[in-house]
């Protein structure tokens, strides 16, 4: 988020917030003129609502060369953040924080509305090794889209471990898209060679 705004990491919010008018002014397709830096000022605006948001909350915590992170407070951005873009980048802070304990707020994301918090949330819970989420990555399982159900085979194939996600690559096996089904039959086949 800082090097959009292009800020080292640990800047202060004053100064997160004078980058951004100074980009914003810039980049912005209305002031700018260029409607080519539309995609450019939505990440800028997209890293420095997040930024804000924490910073302004005092929701992270920098030490030196460290990023300590109040799984709970984050936690809550996952959960009532103003914007998608804010609560995927809570759940990629969850996820990069290296701490299990940040599965109940990623479990809860599992069900929300938006596909891309789902996605999100999956790719965290394999970040972080949750092996405990195979039930809940089975039952969502059987109700996502293809983008998510991508997903919790990427976790699958990333955990490794047959047994628990066996439910999931034996669903796939026989889903009606082809793209899952080959996914699966190579993750099964693995497995068995493992065996």
């Amino acid at each position: 988020m800082y090097s959009f705004l292009g800020l080292p990491d640990g800047a202060e919010l004053d100064e997160v917030k004078r980058s951004y008018r100074t980009l914003a002014k810039r980049l912005h397709p209305d002031l700018s003129g260029d409607d080519a830096t539309r995609a450019q000022f939505e990440r800028v605006s997209d890293a420095y609502e997040r930024l804000v948001e924490l910073l302004s909350a005092g929701k992270v915590r920098r030490a030196a060369a460290d990023v300590s992170v109040d799984i709970f407070s984050v936690g809550q951005v996952v959960e009532r953040g103003s914007s998608v873009a804010a609560r995927t980048a809570a759940i990629r802070t969850l996820a990069d924080a290296g701490k299990r304990s940040a599965y109940p707020f990623l479990r809860k994301a599992l069900y929300d509305k938006n596909s891309l918090i789902v996605r999100e949330a999956v790719r965290a819970i394999g970040t972080l090794r949750i092996r405990q989420s195979a039930g809940e990555l089975a039952a969502l399982f059987t109700r996502a889209d293809l983008s998510v159900k991508t997903e919790v085979l990427g976790v699958a194939a990333r955990m490794g471990d047959g047994g628990a996600f066996l439910s999931i690559i034996e669903m796939g096996l026989s889903d009606s898209d082809s793209n899952v089904r080959r996914m699966s039959r190579t993750l099964y086949a693995k497995r068995k060679r493992t065996e």
